[in-house]
């Protein structure tokens, strides 16, 4: 049976183990860090899924998502269920823990963002009843440093996705070097 409970500090080396999982590595250490943090707080909710006698097999974090353009919501912000665990129930009962924190907050519904390249978490989501609202492109950029997100990318895919290039490469944001040769000839 599966056994679905709030996260604990005692849970953080396989939280972090699933993490791995999921693509995001890192030490029990560093999530028991974050577990601290994010300990407490309201707007928070963090499950484990634990079977007898293997332990935990896979956890949640769900999250109040409020912005000025869309009231508060409920967000999906990870899940993942170790991969000798999958397709036994565990991801749908963590799904159906975070549906409950979410309508125990009076939130009206609840949104999960997935990559587009996990075609299995796709499926998985439409069998719980989510459907697609939108696709779209996500930016980060690093601050307090030199290097942004650009910078990490080759020319090439710069160019394809039409981001202009990092800081000290090439002439900088501007018009098409083209165009700049023919102001320069014009002057």
């Amino acid at each position: 049976m599966i056994r679905i409970r709030p996260i604990e500090a005692a849970d953080a080396a396989d939280a972090a183990r699933l993490s791995g999982e999921l693509g995001y590595p890192a030490t029990p250490q560093e999530v028991a860090a974050r577990l601290a943090g994010l300990a407490g707080r309201a707007g928070d909710g963090l499950f484990v899924a634990e079977l007898s006698p293997e332990g935990v097999v896979g956890w949640i974090h769900v999250s109040e998502d409020a912005t000025l353009t869309d009231g508060p919501i409920a967000e999906i912000r990870a899940l993942v269920v170790d991969a000798g665990f999958r397709s036994r129930g565990v991801g749908r009962a963590l799904v159906a823990e975070a549906e409950r924190w979410a309508a125990g907050r009076g939130y009206p519904r609840v949104r999960v963002r997935s990559r587009i390249a996990r075609a299995d978490a796709h499926r998985f989501y439409g069998s719980c009843g989510f459907a697609v609202s939108k696709t779209q492109r996500v930016f980060d950029k690093a601050i307090g440093k030199e290097l942004t997100a650009a910078s990490s990318l080759s020319r090439r895919e710069r160019e394809y996705q039409r981001l202009p290039p990092p800081p000290g490469e090439g002439e900088g944001v501007g018009p098409p070097s083209g165009a700049r040769a023919e102001a320069k000839g014009r002057e």
